[in-house]
């Protein structure tokens, strides 16, 4: 009797545990197809880690990352899902963008392989083409790599800065920085603080200096995108995302 009180005990455990991680992984799910991919990150990496990861999962954790544009990561699960998942089932999409983060850890062999792989499964893809045209890219790049140098800008911070254009002797650019304003709002796709607009004073050498915001009446509750000016230089013009 005390062994078939054991044996229902411990199945009444396991089949809490199971309903419990697929509510879990219920959840990561909605996260991410509501673009709340940092959030999902974090789910799904906790049951891939615990040894329960799936196809599904693999494919999750690397888009996650690769969509945020941190390709070493998206390259860590990439490899998982190309390993164990089953590749009559994987999409051709994934050999791409393996291959692209491949490029990321300097793994150019690799990279090129799995772009083979891709071009052979989509040929009349463009990406393809550019592919086949373009494989010594490499070689041709450094026949003129000494005509230019690049040097630290000491402006740019651990998060996204991208975006430079030129305006009235500054550079202005986005970034999701960390800044002084009472705004503390995370965005769920990047777990990073919303894009501002930005400008650093550009000095006699060439150099940047002092990061401030370019306008407070620019700074909105959503994501600033790209700044653009007008010819006559009275004013930017840029689209906010949500």
């Amino acid at each position: 009797m005390m062994k078939n009180t054991q044996i229902v005990l411990v199945f009444f455990l396991l089949t809490t545990l199971g309903f419990s991680q697929d509510r879990t992984i219920k959840n990561a799910d909605n996260k991410y197809n509501d673009l709340s991919y940092m959030d999902a990150v974090d789910v799904y990496t906790k049951v891939a880690e615990k040894g329960h990861g799936t196809q599904e999962i693999y494919q999750r954790l690397g888009n996650s990352y690769y969509f945020n544009g941190d390709y070493v990561n998206a390259s860590k699960w990439y490899s998982k899902l190309l390993e164990e998942g089953n590749t009559s089932d994987i999409d051709s999409e994934y050999y791409y963008r393996y291959s692209q983060t491949l490029k990321t850890v300097n793994n150019l062999k690799e990279s090129n392989r799995y772009f083979e792989l891709f071009s052979k499964q989509k040929p009349s893809d463009p990406r393809s083409s550019l592919f086949a045209n373009a494989k010594n890219y490499l070689e041709e790049l450094k026949k003129v790599s000494n005509r230019y140098s690049i040097e630290d800008a000491n402006v740019n911070t651990e998060f996204s800065d991208y975006g430079g254009a030129f305006y009235d002797g500054s550079l202005v650019f986005t970034s999701s920085r960390k800044n002084s304003g009472l705004s503390k709002r995370i965005h769920s796709w990047t777990d990073q603080s919303f894009s501002k607009l930005y400008r650093s004073t550009i000095n006699s050498s060439g150099g940047l200096e002092k990061v401030e915001l370019l306008d407070k009446s620019l700074d909105t509750k959503f994501n600033e995108a790209t700044a653009v000016f007008t010819n006559d230089g009275k004013g930017p013009g840029h689209k906010t995302v949500d």
